[in-house]
């Protein structure tokens, strides 16, 4: 009653969604001090007001990775199975970009807006399972 091993691998390569992002904001008008009777504003809206150009502007990174595998079979008395699974996912440990966050940077001297900087976020760099089935 020898275990049988089964060790397999997959890597998975997705072009980068799209997603829509400001690349510019303005002071509201009415913040600014003009007049709102030519352009009418709402003086309760924020400082800032955000431009989106278009939607669907800007595409996030390539995301991809590669999930590897060992399963041990394990045969038992009166028939009965045991297998056991460990994987890795992510086994490069590459931080898939999932979302982009908007920071606002202001200057150092006079504490004006600075244009927005952009970080991409990303979760689970590497995940490791275990498992243990008993088959009856």
């Amino acid at each position: 009653m020898n275990p049988t091993v089964e060790i397999n691998g997959s890597w998975a390569y997705i072009t980068g969604n799209r997603t829509t992002l400001m690349l510019e904001d303005y002071l509201n008008f009415y913040v600014a001090g003009f007049d709102p009777l030519p352009a009418p504003d709402n003086p309760f809206q924020e400082e800032w007001v955000n431009y989106y150009e278009e939607k669907n502007n800007v595409r996030l990174p390539a995301y991809h990775r590669l999930d590897l595998g060992l399963t041990i079979y394990r045969p038992l008395k009166n028939g009965r199975m045991g297998i056991w699974n460990i994987s890795l996912w992510n086994a490069y440990c590459r931080m898939n970009p999932i979302a982009i966050r908007t920071r606002t940077m202001y200057s150092d001297s006079d504490k004006r807006k600075i244009s927005p900087r952009f970080q991409v976020i990303g979760l689970f760099p590497l995940i490791l399972s275990v498992s243990c089935t008993y088959k009856f």
